[in-house]
């Protein structure tokens, strides 16, 4: 969850990566204003608006991303083990879908949804790291 909203961000502290603007939204990210008011209501090809400073695409909205932590309200410790990949509970989601309104698309929105639930406007993110 945490390297999630670290790439979301981007370096930035804003509620998006492209500042607190939510009329912006649009144009970095598929949400409920362009998907479900344009009679587009379903998730969108990467990368057709515009990346987060770091080149990375629909970090805000498009299809929610799954993490690997167990979700629980803040605050929380670290260090309690709840974190482990195979501990029971809801998964953290992050980044709203474009089903969202803007507040679910913020950097810092986060929910729990159970691991077994499966909806298509939630998704992972496949990450290569270069060696």
């Amino acid at each position: 969850e945490a390297e999630w909203e670290y790439a979301c961000r981007a370096g930035t502290t804003t509620e998006y990566s492209f500042g607190n603007r939510a009329s912006l939204l649009g144009d970095y990210g598929w949400y409920q204003a362009n998907t479900w008011s344009d009679g587009e209501p379903y998730a969108h090809p990467v990368g057709n608006l515009l990346p987060n400073p770091w080149g990375l695409y629909d970090m805000h909205g498009n299809v929610a991303e799954w993490t690997r932590s167990v979700y629980r309200p803040y605050p929380y410790r670290e260090a309690d083990g709840r974190n482990d990949p195979g501990a029971e509970g809801e998964r953290v989601v992050r980044g709203g879908s474009c089903y969202d309104a803007p507040r679910r698309c913020r950097a810092a929105f986060r929910l729990g949804y159970p691991s077994w639930q499966r909806v298509h406007n939630t998704g992972f993110r496949i990450v290569i790291e270069d060696e």
